[in-house]
């Protein structure tokens, strides 16, 4: 299956993705802050180069490149990953993770997301 350039997110709790399924679902303290997610049309994007992100709060901004590349990702498969973005941040990618500022805080709405279609 031939992975889509761009595909807008409603919150739907499967997403399509290539060969692989895209899953989402509601969680309490964990995940994606669910109201941060609310504000802005969402897209699931492949990379188009040069984006970074912040894991930590107060941490620096990295290339998403190097944080492929230290999560283990084959490089073959980096192009074909689903990020999510909110406008033109990055907000998740997996295996990497959920950039600090759209983090759940504890006791709050969240939202876990899951990419099944990567096998290495």
């Amino acid at each position: 299956d031939v992975v889509p350039p761009v595909t807008a997110w409603h919150g739907e709790p499967e997403l399509a993705w290539g060969v692989g399924l895209i899953r989402s679902h509601a969680s309490v303290g964990e995940g994606i802050d669910k109201a941060l997610l609310e504000r802005a049309p969402l897209r699931f994007s492949v990379r188009n180069g040069g984006e970074s992100m912040r894991l930590r709060e107060n941490g620096p901004r990295r290339p998403l490149k190097d944080l492929l590349r230290e999560a283990g990702v084959p490089p073959w498969q980096r192009g074909n990953l689903p990020i999510l973005y909110k406008e033109n941040e990055v907000v998740w990618v997996p295996t990497v993770g959920i950039a600090s500022q759209y983090r759940c805080k504890p006791a709050k709405d969240g939202v876990l997301i899951e990419f099944d279609g990567v096998t290495w």
